[in-house]
C-alpha cells in the first residue's frame, strides 16, 4: 500500500460471497478511488474487533445508507 492511501477495514455480518462467517476485507482509499484488497480474514465478531484495536485502528459505527451486512468501518 502506498504513503498516499488510505487503508479502511470492512466488517461483514456473514456477506454472501463467506455466509458462515463474519468477515473484515482490507480497501484501500485513493484519491477519488475505493478498492478492495485481497485480504480479508473470518471469525468471531470479537475477535476481528481485537485485531483491529491490536493494530492501533478507530471503529466507525455502520452509516444509515450502508449496505445492510456491513457491521462497522475501521480506520
Amino acid at each position: 500500500m502506498t504513503s498516499d492511501s488510505l487503508r479502511m477495514w470492512v466488517i461483514y455480518d456473514h456477506p454472501s460471497d463467506h455466509p458462515h462467517n463474519f468477515v473484515a476485507r482490507l480497501w484501500r482509499v485513493t484519491a477519488g478511488k475505493t478498492d478492495a484488497t485481497d485480504t480479508v480474514l473470518m471469525g468471531p465478531l470479537e475477535d476481528l474487533r481485537t485485531a483491529m484495536r491490536n493494530d492501533g485502528l478507530t471503529r466507525l459505527t455502520r452509516q444509515a445508507g450502508d449496505d445492510p451486512v456491513i457491521v462497522e468501518v475501521w480506520l
